[in-house]
């Protein structure tokens, strides 16, 4: 079994809540974020993932692995959306109690209404939500890593800027609102800030994963430096470069570029220059 973790900022909340008459309703939001995390350790469990423990945090949990990435983008999608789909087995639980009528209804409502709102909460479009990575999982099919992590931070930073906006104009912004955005906003300028890191870690996990079978031809100048080829490299597709240089024909494929990076330390060496030295 998973070990779980409870921060600190959950057991303020739950003093604060028992204070206040609201340990019940924390206690059954605690539940369904238990069970949603389920969902996705379930998920991890069934496609062999490695997951080292579960987080209980003040606005939700998060598993915490040893991985980047999994073995192929459907295994992590398929991961992401075990999360949301607990929620519709959560649901029928609750239509199972109404009709045997073992539980009152308000409590019953409780759970409902909890169920709905974490379940929309986690499909915001918003990294590190599972409505974000799941969009950051269908893009790695066409786009390269390091656009797409950068695309979705920036886009994440806009959508909750925009929520907020929204929210104070249609409604109120209340605190709990103010500190979700804050948190959510620190994890996307932090990623943002580690992307060059994020990145050699992908480069690493790529060179032990080339996907031979999804094959992409590219015609690129000579003078593009390493760098800018890493920056370009896609998680699932395996892509042979072309270049002309003194009218001979070269080419290289993803694996013989990360061995020059990794395994020969060149820095910021153009193509020209790499062909040069052989």
């Amino acid at each position: 079994m998973v070990p779980i973790e409870i921060k600190w900022t959950v057991l303020v909340y739950g003093l604060i809540a028992s204070v206040l008459g609201l340990f019940l309703p924390m206690i059954i939001l605690l539940i369904i974020v238990c069970l949603h995390e389920m969902g996705h350790f379930i998920a991890a469990k069934l496609t062999r993932f490695p997951v080292e423990k579960l987080e209980l945090h003040l606005f939700g949990g998060k598993l915490i692995t040893s991985k980047m990435f999994g073995n192929s983008i459907l295994q992590d999608l398929w991961i992401a959306l075990a999360g949301p789909m607990m929620h519709g087995i959560i649901f029928l639980f609750i239509l199972l109690l109404q009709h045997m009528e073992v539980m009152n209804m308000d409590i019953l409502y409780i759970i409902q209404f909890y169920n709905v709102l974490i379940l929309l909460f986690n499909l915001l479009p918003i990294y590190p939500l599972d409505g974000g990575r799941i969009i950051q999982y269908l893009l790695q099919f066409i786009l390269p890593v390091y656009i797409v992590q950068r695309y979705v931070n920036l886009i994440s930073i806009f959508m909750i800027i925009l929520s907020n906006i929204l929210f104070f104009y249609f409604y109120f912004l209340s605190l709990p609102v103010v500190f979700i955005s804050i948190y959510l906003l620190i994890e996307n300028i932090q990623a943002l800030r580690q992307i060059t890191y994020l990145h050699w870690r992908f480069l690493l996990w790529k060179k032990q994963h080339i996907h031979s079978k999804h094959l992409k031809i590219k015609q690129i100048s000579k003078h593009v430096s390493l760098e800018q080829i890493l920056k370009a490299m896609y998680r699932e597709k395996t892509v042979q470069y072309i270049t002309l240089n003194q009218k001979r024909t070269y080419f290289f494929k993803d694996d013989e570029l990360l061995h020059e990076r990794f395994n020969k330390y060149v820095t910021f060496q153009t193509i020209e220059e790499m062909i040069e030295k052989k």
